[in-house]
């Protein structure tokens, strides 16, 4: 195994002549959980091995209490690395990541070039191989603008607290909001006035909140009479409800801090 450097903080790593990035450096860089990196290759582990052969490994690690434990890791080529980030949304540290990684591949690619340059005596083969090399790395950067520009639509149903109403949480989910209401209701997401009382009606059960599903918003009537509480769906729980009731549906997903 060999180690490639550049001028960015991504570090690739080679195999067989072939670039590769390890998931413990997208972890770090992106500051999250290594344990939500591998629950997405976990999750997309079939669509990934469409990129070609998905490399596995294993290091020592050492818990909150000092014990070693022997930790999987995945070693993702450029277009299995690219494939993944199109699955996190964008943020002040994933954005950065994504461009450093689109440099890292790029220099790896010019530097194998040189180690191994087409015989310029022959224009055509030259000629081709500037060609394939640019062409590569403009697919790279069309693919990041593209997911810029796909999780900026998600954001854009935000309210500005970063929360989504139910409705805009029904249509990032493909679905309508009183058929989401119906689908919470029937799932104990949330409950139903049959059996929490009225006042109660459409309100998550508590256990949600507690996970970061849900925030509930409060307000009272003018007369202070009535009070009246309507969910809002975090991000987290966004993912949450398409991984439990819409599995179809393909969003951003927003990765754990590595603090949580």
């Amino acid at each position: 195994m060999t180690i490639a450097s550049t001028s960015t903080e991504i570090t690739l790593q080679t195999y067989d002549g072939e670039a590769r990035v390890d998931t413990y450096q997208l972890a770090a860089r992106m500051n999250v959980q290594h344990e939500s990196v591998m629950r997405l290759v976990n999750t997309y582990e079939q669509e990934i091995r469409k990129f070609g052969h998905l490399r596995f490994e294993s290091r020592a690690v050492k818990n909150s209490v000092g014990a070693v434990n022997h930790a999987k890791f995945a070693l993702l080529t450029e277009d299995q690395c690219y494939f993944l980030l199109t699955l996190i949304r964008n943020s002040e540290t994933t954005v950065p990541m994504k461009q450093e990684l689109i440099v890292a591949f790029a220099a790896f690619r010019r530097a194998s070039q040189t180690a191994q340059l087409p015989n310029f005596s022959d224009p055509v083969a030259a000629a081709r191989a500037w060609a394939d090399a640019k062409e590569r790395e403009q697919q790279a950067l069309v693919l990041a603008a593209e997911n810029q520009e796909k999780a900026a639509g998600f954001d854009a149903f935000l309210d500005s607290s970063g929360l989504y109403s139910m409705r805009n949480a029904a249509k990032l989910l493909g679905t309508g909001e009183r058929k989401l209401f119906e689908i919470l209701r029937d799932g104990g997401v949330l409950m139903s006035a049959a059996r929490s009382g009225a006042e109660n009606h459409n309100v998550p059960y508590q256990k949600h909140i507690d996970a970061g599903h849900f925030k509930v918003k409060t307000s009272h009537s003018r007369d202070g009479e009535h009070v009246s509480r309507t969910p809002r769906v975090t991000p987290a729980g966004l993912d949450y409800l398409r991984r439990r009731f819409f599995p179809g549906v393909q969003l951003p997903l927003l990765l754990e801090d590595a603090g949580d």
